[in-house]
């Protein structure tokens, strides 16, 4: 949240220098979005061990944040950047623990996504008397997920912050609803590589457990332009 403001006034001002917008859509931009993962799997398990785990994230909100700045390249062809924070409306989501290809209920694990950041490019399209556009986007994102072991069924016997880290493409389109405002939809694909985390501040042995997850979000915004 701090490198947005700075952000934002370090690209008011590199716009302001530059004169003769050939399109709406070039320039700086501030918005709000709301997202939401429609298709989310994360797979793990414990090295050296026969315990796996499996979890769906299907359905979880977000709410975040957006400052971006587009060029055009030509009449009709534009490049942009973004970046974004989003924060996770905080339920609980269960965990499958299988041992031996079995579920394991001694040992329940609970996964909370808590925030993420995006840094996308953009390469779109500007058409409709310049008030509206299509894009493909790629970039990077950082995701931080909660996770609860509930041993025992006694909640609240550890919690572990982990942070993951992975690579978005994905598709989106943006139409202009006044001079300074527009709408846009976008969908994107993240794949987060496989990481190893240390549980020793969950149990008394020092373990690992490794993670990798694939999420599928759709995003609405809502953008003011400068």
């Amino acid at each position: 949240m701090k490198i947005l403001l700075p952000l934002c006034i370090f690209m008011m001002t590199a716009v302001n220098a530059y004169a003769g917008q050939a399109s709406s859509f070039e320039g700086v931009y501030v918005g709000i979005n709301l997202s939401k993962t429609v298709s989310s799997d994360m797979d793990g398990h414990s090295p050296g061990e026969d315990y796996k785990f499996s979890q769906k994230m299907n359905g979880a909100f977000s709410g975040g944040l957006t400052a971006g700045y587009n060029l055009s390249l030509s009449e009709n062809i534009l490049f942009g950047f973004d970046l974004s924070y989003h924060k996770f409306k905080r339920k609980n989501k269960n965990t499958t623990w299988l041992y031996e290809g079995e579920v394991d209920s001694d040992y329940p694990r609970i996964a909370r996504l808590d925030n993420r950041i995006d840094l996308k490019a953009k390469l779109g399209y500007v058409f409709n008397n310049a008030e509206s556009l299509v894009y493909v986007t790629s970039g990077v994102s950082r995701l931080k997920i909660d996770n609860i072991e509930v041993a025992d069924k006694f909640e609240g016997t550890g919690n572990l912050k982990s942070t993951h880290h992975g690579w978005i493409i994905g598709l989106g389109g943006e139409h202009f609803i006044s001079d300074k405002i527009s709408i846009n939809i976008e969908y994107l694909h993240t794949n987060y590589t496989r990481d190893t985390v240390s549980t020793s501040a969950l149990y008394e042995s020092a373990d690992t457990q490794e993670s990798k997850i694939d999420d599928g979000s759709v995003r609405f915004g809502l953008n003011y332009w400068f």
